[in-house]
This record gives structure tokens, C-alpha cells and sequence, in this order.
């Protein structure tokens, strides 16, 4: 039959129906009941049909309360019933005619419920289980049960509330739909719980809460100086793998750098023991793209002291050259109020606690006196401190020498101090060269490294070269030289007389020096071949050129020089070693007299449109062989702003000062180009990414002014950025004291950045 036929024989047969419905006057029928009977209904039922309800309490006969009219499709349905029945309609579905429908049956039964549960297998103690809102506990091993049963077609979902003490539990089958019988594979497993870890350390900022065990989400914030963090977990179970981020982890050792982003950073920790248990951590660390600000003060500001040349940093403790104060006072915390011993020189120690700097000591040389400029160069490590006096007039030799011998006219002199358990310092060793000599300046730089010094004296005259040659012969002026001791306990002893491999007259060898381990770098400005790359020939055809030496120690304590080593674009005049920095097999130089005019990183080198603007170079040691990995500029490069006078780096940051540099910014990233400020210097952030160098920050004091030499020197370790501005003139005194008030001429300040 085709479709057009099967819509024909339809309607005749709806006509019939119709027609039926009329009666013999032809109009349309009553309207007729629809009812039947409820059998054991025992609470309250709820039947809905066509558009009318009834509600009813007990068994028996029922009718829908209205009629219907004949011709009516109608369909009973159960809308509520007892909560311990079942109730099934039966010949509810029809279409109403003539007479009443009679015959519907509603039949309430007994609910059948089905139980949820399984067993449980290697349970130590009390085991809670839960089921929705329905909890069990399960003392020992075997089967168990949940004691709220559910209907056929009804969902489970069993879940561990508490496992017992040091287990951790997994449940199989833990998902699933009744059907129609109880379940009883829902079965449990404990084991040993030695997925734990003890601790969980971060190489920057600190966890909150602070770490416990059974915790298992931290956070923690750190800085703009802090572009990589790692995770040092420490697992209960030796045995158990431990990934961070995915990767393995040794426990108790550090990840590999995690690359942070501005903004929140989630590191997953997760913990897998020998007995197949897991747990999972989750640290949130948020990178905050700022610097907080300290402005740090003398406690005696007086004009002239240059406050803030030098200063140097290790964990919480700081320390600031003064080179220009004028106390008379000697050791640790004497009386600073009185200016009888002009350019003497000071160092202040600072301590953090809670965040917030306080000072600490006010350290003054055993033998303080007029012009030796103590504190023109420190180093800090741990609980030592060593600071450089190379106006110092003394012509002992060695260790613990006499002091008052005032016969070597700026020979210098290094003073060691330490720190005990209480934070307070005292002079330990008080140092001076093997070969004393007027005007050598020993002690004008200076590094430390564990239980090594290192002393340069860039104006000691020995025609010597290498490692422990002849002290005595002064025909090479200037040349320079450097000088290693070793503590063996509390007492120290020199190690090494170091010379360049091509001594020459004002060489200035040893004018920077960086110690790192067993390596040392060495500095000579002014040296003066044209040459370049690492271990070229030397010649004397670059008059100040610069360059820089590389020593590596033997496990013996034995000295040998590494490296000689000179800039890609070698030139005169660039003094390539006005600064260096040493990291884990990296290398950093400073050329502040450098002349390209190229910005950013590995630009043109050889555009020297920029006198004296700076540049500073990166080199990278493998297997003992180096090589330059990145040339590095400002992002404004100016004629003599001397980028790259100082160097600090620290994991993949590396901060770079240009003390001559002229904007008058203030703060973070303002506008590099309106040099009003002539001098006013600026520090430039860069960060490390997969060896890729990048500028991160370009920065000014909050109080910049012509002249105040921001970034002459400068200091980095573990997110903490120190910079002196040893010209700044206000007379404040302490910590955010007010820097506006320029009535303290180059009494000098230091920036913290955090």
C-alpha cells in the first residue's frame, strides 16, 4: 500500500470513530469516568492521567476526580508511592469511550532493596567506607556491608573516608548500577602507607602551611629575581620513586630547575612506594612581576663616606662598604659619632629577619686609620666576612703581623671576621701579602669561597708570571698580582702568589677577582693585546684592552692557570675584566669602556658608535675548554655609561651596572631615553632560559639624581638584589629613611630588592 493510500484509509477509519461517538440525536456523549482498583497499598500513592490527579491512602476502588471526554487518550502513571513499595500499573493506557473505564489495576507490592559491599583484605585497624551519605567502618579483614540498601537501577559510588593508621587503600569495582542483586564485589586492599614524604623544601620561598605529611597542597610566592625554583622532596621509603613535574627525583636531592611565569605556577610532586601505594602533592608558586624596596642608610651618614661602595650578600646577611668614613674607632660596634680618622672606612652588617633588615654590627679595622679606605672591597660567605683595606700602610707580611708599622705607604691589608651562634662578629685573622710593597694596594679586591680567600693587588710590580714564582723582582709596575689563603680550622695560611702568564707593566692583574670552588677568575683591565677568544697568543698592540685569567686548583691545593682569556671584539680602551662573576661552570666579564653602539643581546659588535658604552660577555666551560656563549648590551646604550662596571649572577639571573649611565627614571622599566641625569647610573636584569639570555628588568633608584652612581656596585644571591648608589646625598639615617633630603653630599645608600 502506498503512502497516499495509507493517509486515505486513516481518516475513514478516524470519521468511523467519530461518527460512533455521536449519539442517535448526533451529538457528542457524557463524559466517562476512568477508575479500577489499588491493591496493598500501604502509605500514600499518587496517580496523574490526562491532565487530573488523585491521592490515595489505602487500598480499594478509585476514580480520577473529573471526567473525561469520550475520544480522550489517557495514560495513568505512578507520581508518588510509599518509600518501601513498588506500585505497577496495569491496563492504564487506552482511549475512552462510551462507558465508563473500570478495569485499570494498581498493584503495590514490597520494595525490593539490594545491598552494597565486598571485602576487605590487608586492614591494619579501622577502616571507614562511604557510600553517599552512608558510612561503615570495618574493624578487621572480611566481608562487609553498607547497612542503607539501595533499589534496583539505583547508582554507587564507595569511597575511602579514613584508612587505617600509616595504610593507604584502594577499592575495586567502586562505581557502579544495582541491577537487580546485591553487590558484592566492591572489595578493598590496604597496604604499608609508605608513600609519605617527610619533607618538602623549595630552593626559594617558603610553603604554606608549613609542610606536614598528610598535607597535600602548599603555596608559596616568590619574586621577579626568582625566574626558576627547584623542589627538593624527601620521601620516608628510600625506595619509593619520587617525580616532579614528571620527572624522577632523587629523595633528598633537587629537581632540575622549574621555569617560572609571572603569575601562578602548579608543581605536582607525586610519591609511588615499593607496595604500589601513590600519593600526590601540589605546590602553588606565584611569580610576582615587582620589586619590593628597601632604602638602607648608615647609622652615622656623614658626607663623603660613600655608603654603599662596596656591598655583598649571602642568605640574610648583608654587608655595606663605607670607604670614606671617618671614625677613629676600632673593631666591632665602637663608637661611629666622631669623624677624627678621615676616610678610615666602615662596613655595616645587616641581618633579615621576618623580611625585614636590621643592623647588625658597625665594623671598624683593628688598626683604623686616616686614608687606608677599609671596606673598599668585601666578600661574604656563611659566617665570614672579609674585607680589603688597600690604603692601608703596614709593612708586615702574613698572617697576624704587627699592625702599627706604618712603612709600606698603601701596601693594604684584608681583615677577616667571623660571626658566632649569637650574631656576634669578631677579627680573626688580619692579613697581609708574602711580599708587602708600597703602594701594591693588596686587599682592593676581594672573594671567598668555603675556606678560601683570594686577594688582588693590582698594583704589586713582580715581573713574575704563573703560579709561586719569584715575589722579590719589582720591574714590572702595576703588573699585579694575586694572592690565595686557607683556614684549616681558625687559622689561615697562604696558599698561592698568582701572576698573569704575560706580566706587564699596569697590567692592573687582580683589579677583579671572583672565587667559586676551585676556580678563580682574575681581572687585569688594562692589559694590552689585540686579541681574541680564549688562549690566544698576546701581544701589546690594544693598549688597554683588557683581560681576564682563569686558575683551577688541584685536589692536591696545586694552582694552574686554565684560561687566558679576551673578548670577540678585543679593542683599545674596553678594559674587558672590569668586573667578573663566576657561576657553576659559567663565566661572566664586564668591559665598561666597550664601544658598540648595538643593544640587547649579540647584537653587532663591531659598530663602535657608543664610546665607553659597556658590554658584558657570557662564557660557558665544558670539560675544562671555554667559550664565549652570549655578548650583551643595554637596552639604551649611551656614550660612557660604563654597562657591565659591575656583575653579579646568580642561578639564570644575572644583574649588570652601568654606574654612568643618565636617565632620570625612576623605579622599574620607566623611560630609558631622556638622559637629563647625568651619572645617575642604572642596573639591568637579565634572565636565562634553554642558554638564551634576555632582558628582564630595567631599573632605577626611587630617588635617581645626576651624579649618585646607582649600580656602581652590586650583589645577587637567591632572589635578593643589593645596589649601591655610594653618591646619594640624602642625610637619612637606617632603614626607609627619607631620600629626598640631598643634604648629606655622596654620603652614599644601598637599594634591597626583593
Amino acid at each position: 500500500m502506498n503512502r497516499s493510500n495509507r493517509f486515505i484509509w486513516f481518516f475513514a477509519f478516524l470519521s468511523m470513530f467519530l461518527v460512533g461517538c455521536l449519539d442517535t440525536s448526533g451529538t457528542a456523549p457524557e463524559p466517562q469516568q476512568i477508575g479500577g482498583t489499588v491493591i496493598g497499598l500501604s502509605g500514600r500513592l499518587t496517580l496523574f492521567a490526562s491532565g487530573s490527579v488523585i491521592t490515595l491512602t489505602e487500598p480499594g476502588p478509585f476514580f480520577f476526580p473529573s471526567p473525561f471526554a469520550v475520544g480522550t487518550l489517557y495514560d495513568v502513571v505512578v507520581v508518588e508511592e510509599p518509600a518501601d513499595q513498588d506500585c505497577i500499573v496495569e491496563n492504564g493506557k487506552g482511549v475512552v469511550g462510551p462507558v465508563d473505564i473500570i478495569d485499570i489495576e494498581v498493584t503495590c507490592s514490597e520494595q525490593k532493596l539490594y545491598r552494597i559491599g565486598g571485602t576487605v583484605k590487608g586492614s591494619s585497624g579501622p577502616l571507614i567506607l562511604r557510600n553517599g551519605t552512608d558510612t561503615v567502618t570495618v574493624s578487621a579483614d572480611g566481608e562487609y556491608s553498607f547497612s542503607v540498601m539501595l533499589q534496583d537501577g539505583k547508582p554507587y559510588a564507595v569511597d575511602v573516608e579514613q584508612a587505617p593508621l600509616n595504610q593507604a587503600c584502594t577499592i575495586l569495582n567502586d562505581v557502579g548500577v544495582v541491577m537487580g542483586a546485591d553487590v558484592t564485589n566492591v572489595d578493598v586492599t590496604c597496604v604499608a602507607d609508605d608513600t609519605g614524604l617527610i619533607d618538602l623544601a623549595l630552593s626559594e620561598g617558603t610553603l604554606s602551611p608549613v609542610f606536614a605529611t598528610d598535607t597535600s597542597i602548599y603555596l608559596a610566592s616568590v619574586g621577579l629575581l626568582v625566574p626558576s625554583i627547584t623542589v627538593i622532596p624527601t620521601a620516608s621509603n628510600l625506595d619509593a620513586i619520587i617525580m616532579v613535574n614528571g620527572e624522577v627525583v632523587v629523595s633528598g636531592m633537587e629537581s632540575s630547575p622549574i621555569r617560572l611565569e609571572f603569575g601562578s605556577n602548579i608543581i605536582n610532586v607525586s610519591v609511588q612506594a615499593p607496595s604500589g601505594a601513590d600519593r600526590e602533592y601540589a605546590v602553588i608558586v606565584s611569580r610576582e612581576e615587582k620589586l619590593d624596596t628597601t632604602y638602607v642608610k648608615a647609622s652615622n651618614p656623614s658626607a663623603l663616606d660613600y655608603f654603599g661602595y662596596p656591598v655583598a650578600i649571602s642568605g640574610n646577611l648583608m654587608a655595606v662598604g663605607a670607604t670614606g668614613e671617618d671614625s677613629s674607632a676600632t673593631g666591632v660596634n665602637g663608637d661611629g659619632a666622631n669623624n677624627d680618622r678621615s676616610a678610615s672606612g666602615a662596613v655595616y652588617v645587616y641581618v633579615r629577619e621576618g623580611g625585614t633588615w636590621k643592623q647588625e654590627a658597625y665594623i671598624k679595622p683593628s688598626n683604623t686609620d686616616t686614608n687606608d679606605a677599609f671596606g673598599t672591597s668585601i666578600a661574604l660567605e656563611g659566617n665570614t666576612l672579609v674585607v680589603g683595606a688597600p690604603g692601608e700602610d703596614s709593612k708586615s707580611t702574613g698572617i697576624d703581623g704587627t699592625q702599627n708599622d706604618e712603612g709600606a705607604t698603601n701596601s693594604g691589608a684584608v681583615y677577616v671576621f667571623v660571626r658566632d651562634a649569637a650574631g656576634m662578629w669578631s677579627q680573626q685573622a688580619y692579613i697581609k701579602a708574602s711580599n708587602t710593597g708600597a703602594y701594591d694596594r693588596f686587599g682592593a679586591a676581594v672573594a671567598i669561597s668555603g675556606d678560601t680567600i683570594a686577594v688582588g693587588a693590582p698594583d704589586e710590580d713582580s715581573s713574575a708570571t704563573g703560579v709561586g714564582n719569584d715575589q722579590t723582582s719589582n720591574s714590572a709596575n702595576e703588573s699585579g698580582a694575586v694572592y690565595v689563603f686557607l683556614r684549616t680550622g681558625t687559622m689561615w695560611e697562604q696558599q698561592a702568589y698568582i701572576k698573569a702568564s704575560n706580566t706587564d707593566n699596569l697590567d692592573q692583574f687582580g683589579a677583579s677577582i671572583a672565587l667559586l670552588g676551585d676556580t678563580l677568575a682574575v681581572g687585569a683591565t688594562d692589559e694590552d693585546s689585540n686579541t681574541t677568544g680564549i688562549n690566544p697568543a698576546s701581544n701589546e698592540s690594544a693598549f688597554e684592552a683588557g683581560a681576564v685569567y682563569v686558575f683551577v686548583r688541584s685536589v692536591v691545593g696545586t694552582w694552574a692557570q686554565q684560561a687566558f682569556m679576551k673578548a670577540s671584539n678585543t679593542a683599545g680602551g674596553d678594559r674587558f675584566g672590569s668586573s667578573v662573576a663566576l657561576g657553576d661552570d659559567m663565566l661572566v666579564v664586564g668591559a665598561r669602556g666597550e664601544d658598540s653602539s648595538a643593544a640587547g643581546v649579540d647584537g653587532n659588535q663591531s659598530d663602535n658608535n657608543a664610546n665607553d658604552s659597556g658590554a658584558v660577555y657570557v662564557f660557558g666551560r665544558t670539560g675544562g675548554m671555554w667559550m664565549q656563549q652570549s655578548y650583551i648590551k643595554a637596552s639604551n646604550p649611551g656614550n660612557a655609561d660604563a654597562f657591565g662596571s659591575s656583575v653579579a649572577i646568580s642561578g639564570d639571573v644575572l644583574a649588570v651596572g652601568a654606574f654612568a649611565e643618565d636617565s632620570n627614571a625612576v623605579g622599574m622599566n620607566g623611560s630609558q631615553q631622556s638622559n637629563t641625569d647625568a651619572d645617575s647610573g642604572a642596573v639591568y636584569l637579565f634572565a636565562r632560559e634553554n642558554a638564551t639570555w634576555s632582558q628582564l628588568t630595567y631599573l632605577k633608584a626611587l630617588n635617581t639624581d645626576a651624579y649618585d652612581e646607582f649600580g656602581k656596585t652590586i650583589a645577587l644571591s637567591e632572589g635578593t638584589l643589593i645596589c649601591g648608589s655610594h653618591l646619594d646625598d640624602s642625610s637619612g639615617v637606617g632603614m626607609n629613611a627619607n631620600p629626598y633630603n640631598n643634604t648629606a653630599t655622596d654620603s652614599g645608600a644601598v637599594f634591597v630588592y626583593h
